[in-house]
């Protein structure tokens, strides 16, 4: 804790960024995923160095050349435990937020590969979403619905269908309390959820 509290002293973004890295996948970070969380550009890297110097993550080699880094996995789990609650919410909200919003659109060059690093990530969030479902955690945010949205849509894509519709069921439960019932958004989400339902063999094709 002593250490945390030293980089919290010298960088609050570095700080930030460890509380975040507990809501997603310790191997395969990049720069473009987690840029922003830091603020951006500069802060980013002085982030990156604070954190490289006092080792609490690891630089490793890139697929796309540089920038990558992993955390242990025993410092992994201390940047979830070094959190209270309404923190991890906070940071959990942030991080399903920066990896729903990094899924690709069908057109962006080596569409598949992002879709494949990303997938780790948003495991990582789908099993801390699970945790706090039904203990007052704010899924009808609209930008952690939409969010959710993202990441289901990247479950399906993978053919991930059964964790695909349980990220459905949060978005919809989002949706349902922030659009009217014929918002086009939330039939789509509706019909999706039937789709993935009939695909599964769960209702009769």
């Amino acid at each position: 804790m002593m250490l945390f509290k030293a980089i919290e002293v010298r960088n609050e973004h570095a700080s930030n960024l460890l509380r975040l890295w507990a809501f997603v996948d310790n191997i395969d970070l990049w720069h473009g995923l987690l840029q922003a969380s830091a603020g951006g550009g500069e802060q980013f890297l002085d982030a990156e160095r604070l954190l490289l110097r006092y080792s609490m993550i690891e630089a490793r080699g890139s697929v796309q050349g540089s920038g990558n880094h992993s955390i242990h996995p025993v410092v992994h789990r201390w940047t979830s435990h070094i959190q209270d609650d309404n923190g991890k919410r906070l940071f959990l909200r942030q991080a399903m937020t920066v990896v729903g919003f990094s899924g690709p659109d069908s057109k962006t060059k080596d569409y598949w590969e992002l879709q494949r690093r990303l997938l780790p990530h948003v495991e990582r969030c789908s099993w801390w979403a699970g945790k706090f479902q039904g203990r007052e955690y704010d899924f009808e945010r609209s930008n952690i619905t939409n969010a959710t949205h993202m990441l289901d849509l990247l479950y399906a894509d993978q053919g991930r269908l059964g964790a695909a519709e349980a990220m459905y069921q949060r978005a919809l439960s989002g949706f349902q309390t922030t659009l009217e019932p014929s918002d086009r958004k939330l039939q789509m989400v509706i019909g999706n959820i039937e789709h993935l339902r009939q695909a599964n063999g769960i209702l009769d094709a």
